[in-house]
């Protein structure tokens, strides 16, 4: 009976905490999502659009589909996506289409709310937006050949790519495909890339990206403290290092302790921001060591191992005798 009576309570339990998260969730199903960008029935010129919506409180994410000519009759379904945030950017050929939103949360889901938008084809392409794909803007690399890939726009006869390094231009080229692959034969520094689409009467503005080449190891640490050998009681015991001065990308350092000298098993394996780390060991040998690595992907070679010996320290005696 009384294993009977605790089976009967786990389920009450399980199902009483499943119905507690129901009713903690907010209902959002009488609600809406209010679209905000682009407008019900616009017409529009240009090709890449941002999608925006208000947020709805009790909302964990949003439903986002976007379909051509309509949800009524679909002969082509643009995007179906979940999304956390409430704004999504896009580019879309000329025609009619239609997007909705629904919010959702972990028990209930908002109905659709739908516009309309319309693309008209322009030969004026002033106005709209080459939206660069690769490399990521600000992206700090090893790598000295790069593809840089961006997404075509509808009217664009050709492309002009250009690419600087410290400001000075060194490639400006007309090309047909939306693509372009180069080595950064400068060396390592800032890179800048612009594209901007063309045709016989009008241009987009440029729309550009950074990169950052670094080929150049970081120097190789020095160890300070433990000293080689050291043996140190049973506490909190504090590595510490220098790190060469760097000229290339940022830098953080690679500390691994572990029991035997080559390293086969490590008990710690941390990536360090600074040159100083605390941590208890316990009793034992140990062996450490550490290199850098800096945002490129760059090694130094590892420190020389160190090994540190932690013993405990028996606690001493005291006499209570009063000395008479």
């Amino acid at each position: 009976m009384k294993r009977i009576s605790k089976i009967g309570l786990i389920i009450f339990f399980a199902i009483l905490i499943a119905g507690c998260e129901d009713v903690l969730e907010t209902n959002i199903s009488s609600q809406q999502v209010v679209l905000l960008s682009p407008p019900d029935s616009l017409v529009s010129t240009l090709t890449y659009q941002n999608f925006w919506w208000q947020e709805l409180a009790g909302a964990d994410n949003y439903n986002l589909q976007i379909v051509s000519p309509s949800f009524t009759y679909i002969k082509q379904l643009i995007t179906d996506t979940t999304l956390y945030s409430t704004k999504f950017s896009y580019s879309l050929l000329p025609g009619i289409y239609e997007w909705r939103v629904k919010a959702v949360n972990f028990g209930y889901e908002t109905p659709y709310t739908i516009n309309r938008l319309i693309i008209d084809s322009t030969p004026d392409i002033s106005h709209q937006i080459i939206r660069l794909i690769v490399p990521p803007d600000r992206d700090t690399t090893n790598q000295a050949v790069f593809l840089f890939d961006w997404e075509g726009i509808y009217n664009a006869d050709n492309y002009n790519f250009q690419l600087f390094y410290q400001d000075t231009q060194v490639i400006s080229q007309v090309l047909v495909a939306d693509s372009a692959t180069h080595s950064l034969v400068e060396g390592d520094g800032s890179y800048t890339w612009k594209v901007r689409g063309q045709n016989a009467t009008s241009n987009t503005p440029y729309s550009s990206r950074s990169i950052y080449l670094d080929t150049e190891a970081p120097g190789t640490p020095q160890l300070i403290t433990p000293v080689a050998n050291a043996s140190l009681p049973d506490t909190i015991i504090t590595f510490s290092w220098n790190r060469p001065s760097q000229s290339g990308s940022s830098v953080r350092d690679s500390l691994i302790i572990a029991r035997d000298s080559l390293f086969n098993q490590p008990m710690i394996s941390v990536f360090v921001p600074n040159t100083t780390y605390q941590v208890s060991l316990g009793k034992g040998t140990f062996f450490w060591r550490v290199r850098s690595i800096d945002k490129a992907g760059n090694r130094s070679e590892f420190t020389p191992a160190r090994k540190l010996i932690i013993k405990v320290i028996p606690l001493r005696l005291t006499n209570t005798r009063n000395n008479r």
